[in-house]
């Protein structure tokens, strides 16, 4: 390889790590995005999706899942996202309850509603929403 191919794979290298990791950094309503993770499964007892796929975005005051449109048309202008409060959060853990779903994580809030999350980076969105709750 001669020096112009290597800078011009370099380069290539540096475009796609950089778009790789954008993100917003606010909401529509300008609150500040601290995570979003992508490919989020969500059990949920209404709608009666089972699971629902989509993102989780966390922001300063709560946690928010928004469906993909791509898997049965249900998000429509955010009628169908769930929103919780950081503060109605009372646990937030690794969940291993099926060997199909090793990637498990359990929220359950102060009125004792369970949510059932399936990511591969779960820690990741564990730790993410601790440091949310205690930062706050």
């Amino acid at each position: 390889m001669d020096v112009k191919s290597t800078g011009i794979l370099l380069l290539l290298l540096l475009i796609a790590a950089g778009c790789a990791t954008k993100s917003p950094l606010n909401t529509s309503k300008g609150k500040e995005v601290l995570m979003e993770q992508r490919d989020v499964s969500l059990y949920r007892r209404t709608p009666k999706v089972w699971p629902a796929k989509g993102k989780v975005i966390a922001t300063s005051d709560e946690l928010i899942f928004v469906p993909s449109p791509y898997f049965g048309g249900l998000y429509i202008n955010g009628k169908d996202s769930t929103h919780i409060s950081l503060s109605e959060i009372k646990d937030f853990r690794k969940e291993g309850w099926m060997l199909l779903f090793p990637f498990g994580a359990k929220l359950i809030t102060d009125a004792d509603t369970t949510y059932d999350f399936i990511s591969v980076r779960r820690n990741e969105l564990i730790q993410s929403i601790n440091q949310a709750k205690v930062s706050k």
